[in-house]
């Protein structure tokens, strides 16, 4: 099965459907990656959502997997 990467995360971020999903305690995090979209500086909020909004990635890529944070 094809895995839910880093990337898919930024590319999710992009949809404000998807934000909408995303549990409150991530809320700063997204507002960090609105204020500069294209920064490599988001790579631990990619993390951060990878780990606690698995549920909302599933969701939003059906028919894939979380891939492993440490990957």
């Amino acid at each position: 099965m094809k895995q839910i990467t880093l990337m898919d995360v930024k590319q999710a971020l992009k949809d404000h459907r998807f934000r909408e999903t995303l549990p409150l305690e991530l809320n700063e995090d997204v507002a960090k990656y609105l204020q500069n979209p294209g920064c490599a500086c988001n790579m631990p909020i990619y993390r951060r959502i990878l780990q606690n909004a698995s549920a909302q990635l599933k969701t939003y890529f059906p028919g894939r997997e979380v891939s492993d944070v440490n990957e």
